[in-house]
């Protein structure tokens, strides 16, 4: 096994704990690792200005892969990577959502835009600590660079919403995952954390084998897959935990500290 370089560590049902926050021992352990030389990349469906508060306590300026991989920063906190929707996808999107009426975020760069206030908008808010950049119609939207599109919905029209545009968008016409059992995503062609991750590590001049990720849903698992060693929190949804090279404890068992000190003993 090489030695791992950069950590990438999913954020909210891995990192951090139930109520969203981080533990004193995550803390300890990505200092350890920053202490011996180690790149700690926080990896989220987020938003970046969800992440970035996280990144200080931390004392990281990155690299941090928001957006599931569209919107990447690196080391320094430099742009290394913003892909967006084809404008006739994100049209053919925000359609599907119009016509039903879905509570529906808007990503650009680092700005949140939202359809509605309301109950999901409160929910998003409450989970992420996320300062819109304000209520906008649909049709606002439609003429703004898409990042990414996030409908938020019960998870029993989620799972509908996952059938029903798999069926629209064909051929590859944007990445289509589910981050939380209320959220379902629609990013770039191709665009995954994987791809986020990997142009870290080009910045880098690292090879995946000397790579390490950690993550909890389903949205995880490119990253995973990509990685030289990968882990999974035992609250993982089940493909993730059957990716993972190593099983840790929970996001509130200490799991996410277990993983990067598992991942640092590599080296010794």
């Amino acid at each position: 096994m090489h030695r791992i370089r950069l950590i990438a560590l999913d954020l909210d049902g891995t990192l951090l704990t139930s109520v969203r926050e981080l533990s004193a021992g995550s803390l300890e352990a990505v200092a350890e690792a920053r202490a011996r030389g180690v790149q700690v990349c926080l990896a989220s469906g987020r938003a970046l200005n969800t992440m970035l508060p996280f990144a200080r306590q931390l004392g990281l300026a990155g690299p941090i892969v928001s957006c599931n991989g569209a919107y990447v920063l690196g080391a320094d906190g430099e742009e290394l990577q913003h892909l967006t929707l084809p404008g006739p996808v994100r049209d053919k999107v925000l359609g599907f959502a119009a016509a039903r009426g879905l509570h529906t975020n808007l990503y650009s760069g680092g700005a949140v835009y939202f359809s509605h206030d309301g109950e999901w908008a409160e929910l998003y808010r409450e989970r992420t600590g996320l300062k819109e950049e304000g209520v906008v119609s649909y049709e606002a939207m439609a003429g703004m660079a898409a990042t990414k599109v996030l409908f938020v919905d019960s998870p029993e029209a989620i799972q509908g919403h996952y059938l029903e545009t798999s069926k629209l968008l064909v051929s590859g016409e944007a990445a289509i995952t589910l981050s939380e059992a209320e959220y379902i995503e629609f990013l770039p062609p191709g665009v995954n954390k994987a791809v986020g991750l990997a142009r870290v590590a080009k910045a880098l001049f690292l090879q995946r084998e000397e790579v390490a990720a950690l993550g909890d849903y389903l949205n995880d698992l490119e990253m995973l897959r990509w990685s030289g060693f990968s882990g999974a929190v035992a609250n993982a949804q089940a493909p993730v935990l059957e990716q993972a090279d190593l099983v840790v404890a929970s996001n509130d068992g200490g799991g996410a500290a277990e993983f990067i000190r598992a991942a640092l003993s590599l080296d010794a």
